[in-house]
Formats: C-alpha cells, structure tokens, sequence
C-alpha cells in the first residue's frame, strides 16, 4: 500500500469503471441469456418442440448480447493502469489474451476473477 501512496502524481488514476461497475447481475444476465440460447437451440428446443423461428429469434439475440459483454470486458479490462493489475495480482495481458481468443469463455473469466480482484484494490485504494 506504501507503494501506492508515494506514486508519482501523473500516474493513472483508477477508472471510475472499476470504482462503480456494472452490476454483476447484469453481466450475469448477460452470460446467462447467452448460455441458455444456446443450450436451447441445441437440447431443448427440439425436444420440446418449440417452434424454429421463435429459437431463431432468441439466437439473434444472442448475437447482440454476447458481443456487448465482450466488448465490455475487453475495454474494461483494457482501461485499468498495470499499476493497478499489479495491486490485485493479476495478469493484464494473459487476461485481454484470454477475452481476445476464447470471447465468451475468456469473458466470463475475466469478470469472475480479475475483475473481482481489481475491484477489490480499487476500493481499498484511496483516491487522489
């Protein structure tokens, strides 16, 4: 901590993304839309029945959301300081690696782990 308090003052100061995030239940929501698409376009939705086009519908959608939260993850985690990955122990650049190459996957990993990690430093870092 005494590394952060004698930082020199042009250094970065810590995202306001990560101060006040989204909140996990949307991100969830959004990892949860997308799993469910497609678990229901390959299990359920013949086994039920339930019409092509309306699975179609829902596939769509997905198109939307699992984009927004990979563009999400990969800026969020591109914008916070090295000095703050650094903090939390976590690898910046295997992280944006990981969101890159697996995008859903590598996503969802970096807001369950790196993410939690980051805000943690974040709040117990005092602001300038």
């Amino acid at each position: 901590m005494s590394e952060l308090q004698n930082a020199p003052a042009y250094m970065a100061p810590v995202p306001s993304g990560l101060r006040r995030p989204w909140p996990l239940s949307l991100w969830g929501a959004v990892v949860l839309l997308a799993l469910l698409v497609l678990l229901a376009r390959i299990f359920i939705g013949t086994a039920l029945g339930v019409d092509e086009s309306t699975l179609d519908s829902i596939a769509r959608l997905s198109l939307i959301f699992v984009p927004v939260l990979w563009f999400g993850a990969l800026i969020e985690a591109l914008r916070a300081p090295d000095w703050l990955w650094k903090q939390a122990g976590q690898n910046k650049g295997l992280y944006v690696a990981l969101i890159v190459i697996l995008v859903l996957l590598g996503s969802v990993l970096y807001i369950l782990i790196a993410r939690r990690s980051l805000q943690a430093v974040a709040k117990s870092t005092p602001s300038n």
